[in-house]
């Protein structure tokens, strides 16, 4: 629930959370090793750190934040790529239409307009809320997909020119398939358990630092606000990334705003409307 909150604002303030959330750490490591170390030390126990743990920690830590930034950078193209062949398409099975019965050819014109807009209306606000791909509200745009799909392999059986039929249709699938890979995408990301790892190896590293530093309190600060710093551009950087179609940084539904836009002029300019040849 917190990190839906965090990753649908803009990037300013995803930043200064992720900031205010690592100082806030680094504040109560600093209380709690300067309280605590040094009664173990005045017990006469022995209270000595080697400087080489804080640099395996920290780089663990290093290990886990780059596998899961090239995670969820490669989800990021994936789904950007994939709304591009959805729309694409679209557009192709638009251009193809042409070639049917006028009457199917203005139906296929206004189910490829009324997906767009349910696309643009419904799935992307799901989609940034990171609801299940089997969830009501992709169920819409789903159905007028298959609806369109029937239509088409209805026309095929008829007789229609069987070239752009199954041309059509293969781009039917191909759309049917961007969206099934959109939709997984978009809840996707990183996992309970890494942010769990992340925020462990963090905390161990920042105690660690302030450890080392406990008999120098103007280093033991100066390490300690750094390290907490630099580990809040690299939390700040996931947080911003996590969700592909969430945040300031999310795809947006353009190319099926620009294809709703093509099938309103369309209709607009009656039946032999698209007068593109179809995209590869």
């Amino acid at each position: 629930m917190f990190l839906d909150l965090l990753q649908n604002l803009s990037l300013l303030p995803i930043f200064a959370a992720s900031v205010a959330l690592t100082l806030l750490m680094t504040w109560a490591t600093l209380f709690a090793v300067r309280r605590f170390w040094r009664r173990w030390a005045e017990a006469g126990e022995p209270a000595t750190v080697k400087d080489v743990l804080v640099t395996v920690t920290s780089a663990m830590f290093a290990l886990m934040m780059a596998f899961t930034a090239a995670g969820i950078w490669n989800d990021t193209l994936q789904a950007r790529n994939a709304v591009q062949r959805e729309a694409q398409a679209l557009e192709n099975v638009l251009a193809l239409a042409t070639g049917f019965p006028e009457d199917v050819t203005r139906r296929v014109r206004d189910d490829i307009r009324r997906y767009s807009r349910l696309v643009v209306e419904r799935d992307w606000p799901a989609m940034g809320h990171k609801l299940n791909m089997d969830d009501q509200a992709f169920v819409g745009t789903d159905r007028v997909l298959v609806d369109l799909i029937d239509l088409v392999s209805a026309e095929a059986e008829k007789g229609s020119p069987s070239p752009v039929a199954l041309t059509a249709l293969n781009q039917l699938f191909e759309a049917r398939s961007a969206r099934l890979l959109r939709l997984t995408l978009s809840d996707s990301g990183v996992s309970n358990a890494q942010w769990i790892s992340m925020v462990l190896l963090f905390a161990c590293a920042l105690a660690l630092t302030a450890i080392v530093h406990n008999q120098n309190y103007r280093g033991q600060m100066v390490a300690t606000h750094l390290y907490a710093l630099a580990s809040a551009a690299a939390f700040f950087v996931v947080l911003a990334h996590d969700r592909p179609f969430a945040g300031g940084i999310a795809i947006k539904p353009t190319p099926l705003l620009l294809l709703a836009t093509r099938t309103d002029a369309a209709a607009a300019s009656g039946p032999g409307m698209a007068d593109a040849a179809p995209q590869r």
